[in-house]
């Protein structure tokens, strides 16, 4: 299979104005095609991310955000995970494996919450988090609860500052860190992607999905880390070491598609 058979696809739904129509597309073609195509496809679509081909970024976000949060999807994932073994696609492995995170918050751990939102109940913290100005969400910093942090990431007002603090904390909730894949503008920015990768309560397959994003530089550094999962310091060594990868956009379309026409043709020989 060519690689511009599906490079077509990602150029042109990668350019969609909406991050839901992205994800729209490719939750159809996964539907029409059988999971040898879906994993070859998705090989595509990792080479063009980390060699930031035109559109490859966005719609890679898109699959990341079909894998997490669709339950029919999700179903498909064991049938995925057993076409790579059988193509020997490791990296697509890395993306589809589901490891716990490397360090679970203790019970004693937890957090308390600000000492303002102490008595309140689940309905009346959500209520606050709504009607909160920029000083007021500092409050919620140490909050617990997922379905509140939700609310908070949705808020006019929260900036990248904001989330930098809430997702670089330790201990931190594995279902706090979470969050930030439910919410698509948020971690479409490299500096949230940089802090979720490096904070050892994240689950593992979070990181790994994120990881082809990322700076050489950075997977260096968390190639290294024994904070992390053994598997997000492979992986991070193994995209660091290729020589394929791109720190900054791709020039055109052309030298992309010529490059990762290469590497797939390689990875069938």
């Amino acid at each position: 299979m060519s690689v511009h058979v599906f490079g077509s696809k990602i150029r042109l739904w990668g350019n969609l104005p909406e991050h839901k129509m992205r994800v729209a597309s490719l939750e159809r073609y996964f539907a029409a095609v059988s999971a040898p195509t879906s994993v070859r496809a998705i090989e595509e679509l990792v080479v063009g991310a980390r060699m930031r081909a035109p559109g490859a970024t966005p719609l890679y976000l898109a699959f990341v955000d079909l894998i997490e949060n669709n339950w029919e999807i999700q179903a498909e994932l064991h049938a995925w995970r057993r076409a790579a073994f059988r193509s020997g696609s490791r990296e697509i492995s890395y993306l589809l494996t589901d490891p716990d995170a490397v360090r679970a918050m203790d019970p004693d751990e937890e957090q308390q919450p600000h000492p303002d939102l102490q008595e309140l109940t689940l309905g009346e913290r959500k209520s606050r988090a709504r009607l909160s100005d920029s000083k007021g969400l500092d409050r919620f910093l140490t909050e617990s609860d997922p379905a509140v942090i939700r609310i908070v990431l949705e808020h006019p007002k929260t900036t990248v500052k904001w989330m930098i603090r809430l997702l670089a904390r330790r201990p931190q909730s594995a279902d706090i860190l979470a969050t930030v894949f439910q919410v698509p503008k948020w971690l479409a920015l490299p500096e949230i992607q940089s802090t979720i990768c490096q904070n050892p309560y994240v689950r593992a397959r979070h990181a790994l999905r994120i990881l082809p994003l990322l700076p050489r530089e950075e997977l260096q550094e968390i190639s290294r880390s024994r904070e992390l999962h053994g598997l997000v310091n492979e992986y991070a060594a193994s995209l660091a070491a290729m020589q394929n990868y791109a720190d900054f956009p791709a020039s055109t379309d052309s030298a992309w598609a010529d490059d990762a026409e290469a590497e797939l043709s390689s990875s069938d020989a």
